[in-house]
């Protein structure tokens, strides 16, 4: 029977000292390498507290404590890298025009063109952070679009429906984009009910501001609204035809991969 005894006691005593061990683990530092860098990982902040507690701790050990303190790990969000000279624009257009009445609103013909790539990378990463955090900057990846094989399209809307979807074959050049609107802007804007009264807007690429181009929508649209870059709320085909054309570039994907 001994030997038994002393088995349950050496099992015993693992269970109660075991929590004790475990409250040793500084959560204030945990929490604040956690604040400092969101993309840390456990496996290193476990590291870091060993060094400094000269034991070891493991990195359930740190999931724990974080996730007692509100923390989750969650896969960060992929959002365009934006500088500040264009956070300053974007800024800038939002207050001149927080004010414009709604009838100003139902006159623009919002427009985009945009490339998505069929092949690309579906990488994720972790980060920690707390609920309703996921779009601060330091809990997202910036992102550029690139890859293999690509469609490119232009598309434009307004409060009236939508206008015309244009795939663009080859390189949109600033000769492309004239002919694009001469075959296709006049066009939009009769079915959205608009004829000529419309405001058209579109960015400041540099294919948009050529004199070629300037030129043309001088005669035959006076009216424009030209946006800062990056101003995703107003990106239509991202917000209204991305989930379709991303559904599309899957399938080619898949296709591609049976052959």
């Amino acid at each position: 029977m001994k030997p038994v005894l002393s088995v349950r006691s050496v099992i015993g005593s693992w269970i109660v000292d075991s929590p004790k061990r475990n409250s040793h683990v500084n959560g204030p530092k945990v929490i604040h390498q956690v604040k400092i860098d969101p993309k840390i990982s456990a496996p290193k902040i476990a590291a870091s507290t060993s060094n400094t507690l000269g034991r070891s701790v493991s990195a359930e050990t740190v999931r724990r404590v974080l996730r007692k303190a509100g923390y989750n790990g969650r896969v960060a969000r992929k959002k365009p890298l934006i500088g500040k000279r264009n956070r300053v624009k974007r800024l800038k257009f939002a207050k001149e025009h927080i004010l414009k009445p709604q009838q100003f609103w139902s006159e623009v013909i919002f427009s985009d063109e945009s490339k998505f790539n069929i092949f690309g990378s579906d990488g994720h990463r972790m980060v920690w952070r707390k609920p309703n955090t996921s779009h601060q900057p330091k809990h997202t990846i910036p992102t550029v679009k690139h890859g293999g094989g690509s469609v490119m399209v232009w598309g434009c809307m307004a409060a009236s429906g939508l206008g015309k979807l244009v795939f663009i074959d080859g390189i949109m050049h600033k000769i492309a984009y004239l002919n694009m609107l001469q075959n296709n802007l006049k066009e939009s804007a009769d079915k959205l009910g608009l004829g000529s009264n419309f405001i058209y807007q579109q960015d400041n690429d540099p294919k948009h501001t050529a004199f070629v181009v300037k030129e043309w929508l001088l005669y035959h649209c006076r009216n424009q609204l030209n946006t800062p870059p990056q101003l995703l709320t107003l990106n239509v085909i991202e917000n209204l035809c991305g989930p379709t054309l991303r559904e599309l570039c899957k399938n080619i994907k898949l296709q591609a991969g049976n052959n």
